[in-house]
């Protein structure tokens, strides 16, 4: 199959498996951008070098302890737009803080974050307190410095309490007691209307990057892998499987897909400490051509926005599909993106296009 496409950055395709059996061809893009400030004004130029398209997920260390960085872009949908930030807390004008709050907005939606800095709990009469947080002047927001862990209880060696929200987090400590808590870390994110008090609480993580799989409220998505799907669905997903599983943002990152020029603010995630831009067009028609010389008309929504404040890199994501009644051989070609004059007259001619000297050269070898 061949994929057409006048984008900078990669186009790749896979094939899928609806929750009904069939075979669905899902055909992705990515384009990515350097953010250039100029003062609080940031414009966004294409990467000389393109992110590419990650097949395999991207965690921070060891995949069981530490939070996942990236997830594969091959999914097969995405119902709405996940909104995915990495970086890092600046304090206010570059002079050392304790606390301070981010916050990402992307046309009307907005989230905060509290970032502190380094703090620990301690034990007490009174219970559990937290200890005054160190000063910085850049700190990582993260899940792994958000509230949640796994924890081992010591009276039952090999019985683990974890808060499935964020089970590589800090601060949840349900078993330690009075000065055992000396030290334990606590965590340096929350959110401004939620702050953490307790170890033993379960709070609302939070953070800007991607949630894992198997956490909560994430994992039940994914359907019910009983004995009924086995006696009437499998191999094929469960009937109760929902597509909202494969957003990859935490519920309050995801937003309706953008439809391009909506204004972004980031606050306090870089030095310059305000950071204003927009996103560029999102339209992105693609035609799939069948064997059959049919075809089929439709646009790609753009569902993965990640914005790395620390590289000063943006990256859109956009995917389109097609269900197959047969199999891969019913589709002969994929145009993806907007295309040339000069690809359309070379078309209406039967002519076939050829984007520059040396892809003529190469396909005369």
């Amino acid at each position: 199959m061949l994929i057409r496409t006048a984008l900078r950055g990669p186009v790749d395709y896979t094939i899928t498996v609806d929750p009904d059996g069939r075979d669905r061809l899902v055909v992705v893009a990515k384009q990515s951008y350097e953010l250039v400030h100029q003062g609080s004004q940031a414009n966004l130029l294409p990467r000389a070098a393109r992110a590419p398209l990650l097949e395999v997920d991207r965690f921070a260390d060891d995949p069981a302890s530490s939070p996942l960085i990236a997830e594969n872009d091959y999914a097969a949908y995405k119902p709405r737009c996940d909104v995915l930030v990495h970086g890092s807390a600046h304090a206010p004008g570059g002079r050392a803080c304790q606390t301070c709050e981010v916050e990402v907005r992307v046309g009307n939606w907005r989230k905060a974050i509290r970032v502190h800095g380094d703090r620990v709990w301690t034990g007490g009469i009174g219970g559990a307190n937290l200890s005054p947080p160190v000063p910085f002047e850049r700190t990582p927001i993260s899940y792994d410095r958000a509230f949640g862990g796994t924890r081992e209880d010591p009276h039952n060696p090999g019985s683990f309490d974890a808060l499935r929200e964020n089970p590589v987090g800090v601060g949840y400590e349900p078993f330690a007691r009075g000065a055992a808590l000396d030290g334990l870390r606590a965590p340096n994110c929350e959110y401004p209307d939620h702050p953490v008090r307790s170890p033993r609480t379960r709070h609302r993580p939070a953070a800007l990057g991607p949630i894992g799989r198997s956490w909560l409220p994430r994992a039940p998505l994914a359907g019910t892998y009983d004995q009924r799907w086995l006696d009437q669905d499998f191999p094929f997903l469960p009937a109760d499987f929902s597509w909202d599983f494969l957003q990859a943002a935490p519920s309050d990152q995801q937003i309706a897909w953008p439809s391009g020029g909506e204004p972004c603010v980031l606050v306090n995630l870089t030095p310059t400490g305000l950071s204003r831009f927009s996103l560029p067009p999102t339209h992105m028609p693609v035609e799939f051509i069948r064997a059959d010389n049919s075809r089929v008309e439709t646009s790609a929504p753009m569902d993965t926005l990640v914005i790395d404040t620390d590289r000063g890199q943006l990256s859109m994501t956009w995917r389109a599909s097609l269900s197959l009644a047969r199999g891969l051989d019913e589709v002969c070609e994929v145009v993806f993106g907007p295309m040339p004059p000069s690809w359309s007259r070379a078309r209406e001619q039967g002519k076939t296009y050829y984007r520059s000297l040396g892809e003529f050269l190469a396909s005369r070898r």
